[in-house]
């Protein structure tokens, strides 16, 4: 049972929670600021927020006493396991891998993510640390943080960002910071024939606002800096084919979304024992960025993408979720580093115990980046065929 305090964003959630039962107990008093639909989707997304953070069960609001025209109410819900050690054995495409985790949820009950793990593969041996707090001092900002340790280079990672964390948030702000560096291998037919050292730094700077939710949609438009760095050099083996150019790209880009507002609960889809939400609305987006080499690029370029997705009812418990993307750049007048993504998602609850699950994906490049080539192999589930084949 979580009772809530004086602290600010207990102190809001509890008005929402307030207005929302006085709205459900009587709806003449507010049919003036509330509809219908607009009180079913405050619930859902209080619901929603809550059921997001794995260490809580399926959340339930259920109002408690009325006074003064207020309505208390009390969230209950139930903690998980929160400690998870985790071990990963796998054979593909001829080689092994191993995997250890220990992640905890829930650290000293506040909510905050950390993470240490192990992993050996075909191409380095690394140790990582991870942190993820969902709430910064209680508010709406998000901080992550992580440092990975290999035997052929170093990275890490820093994030700070307030997302739109529900569809009628009204703002949204970022920045981030990364760099990697590591030995990156060049494969022909499963065997590796090359290597080089990559070193990447990347930065991105946002800020978004949005109207909010109006009736079932909600569009978002965002402003923002981004910086993208990548330098080459041969490794520790002969080259026999050409190394990729070095590249840095810096844009200021705008990105619009359109979000609508179509979701459903479900149960024992992708995952077992929890509540999932199903995203059946249409989301669109299209970002557009100008890289210049008076803000530190080597060259100048047009960047854009497009992405869009969509669920499916169909009859008989059955759906389907169809998803696709785009991105490339306009560079010297042609096309460069051009990649089509499209999946599709089908599931069909034949009874209450049995769900019958196909997934599709593919990608088609073209004028690929030398470091960003298409792999399919046994490590992808190509059966019977080597690694990166």
């Amino acid at each position: 049972v979580f009772y809530f305090g004086y602290d600010e964003k207990a102190w809001t959630l509890q008005q929402m929670l307030h207005e929302l039962a006085r709205q459900l107990l009587d709806p003449n008093t507010l049919s003036n600021l509330f509809l219908p639909a607009d009180l079913a989707v405050q619930q859902s997304m209080i619901v929603q927020q809550l059921r997001s953070q794995r260490y809580l069960r399926e959340p339930v609001i259920r109002p408690v006493a009325w006074h003064d025209g207020v309505v208390d109410v009390r969230v209950r819900s139930e903690d998980v396991w929160t400690t998870n050690p985790g071990l990963s054995l796998s054979r593909t495409g001829g080689t092994n891998s191993l995997g250890l985790e220990l992640e905890e949820l829930n650290l000293f009950g506040r909510g905050k993510q950390l993470t240490a793990g192990y992993s050996n593969d075909v191409d380095r041996t690394s140790i990582g640390l991870s942190w993820h707090d969902p709430a910064i001092w209680g508010s709406r900002w998000t901080s992550t943080a992580s440092f990975t340790d290999s035997d052929d280079g170093s990275g890490w990672a820093l994030g700070l960002e307030r997302p739109f964390y529900e569809l009628d948030a009204r703002w949204s702000a970022g920045l981030s910071a990364e760099s990697l560096s590591q030995v990156e291998n060049r494969y022909a037919l499963g065997t590796r024939v090359d290597s080089w050292r990559a070193d990447r730094q990347a930065f991105d700077i946002h800020r978004g606002w949005s109207s909010g939710l109006r009736g079932d949609w909600t569009r978002r438009w965002t402003a923002g800096f981004r910086y993208d760095r990548a330098r080459f050099a041969p490794a520790d083996t002969a080259l026999v084919g050409p190394l990729p150019d070095d590249r840095t790209l810096a844009l200021p880009y705008m990105r619009l979304d359109l979000l609508q507002d179509d979701y459903v609960t479900a149960h024992n889809l992708d995952q077992i024992g929890r509540t999932e939400d199903l995203r059946f609305g249409t989301q669109l987006s299209a970002e557009l960025g100008v890289s210049q080499a008076a803000l530190g690029a080597n060259r100048n370029a047009f960047v854009a993408s497009l992405g869009a997705s969509r669920g499916y009812r169909l009859v008989h418990e059955q759906s389907l979720f169809l998803a696709g993307s785009w991105g490339s750049r306009l560079e010297g007048g042609s096309l460069r580093d051009s990649l089509l993504s499209v999946s599709s998602r089908y599931f069909w609850r034949a009874s209450g115990k049995t769900v019958l699950f196909v997934g599709f994906a593919a990608d088609k490049g073209s004028a690929l980046d030398l470091d960003h080539e298409l792999m399919l192999g046994g490590d992808t589930g190509l059966r019977g065929y080597p690694l990166r084949y």
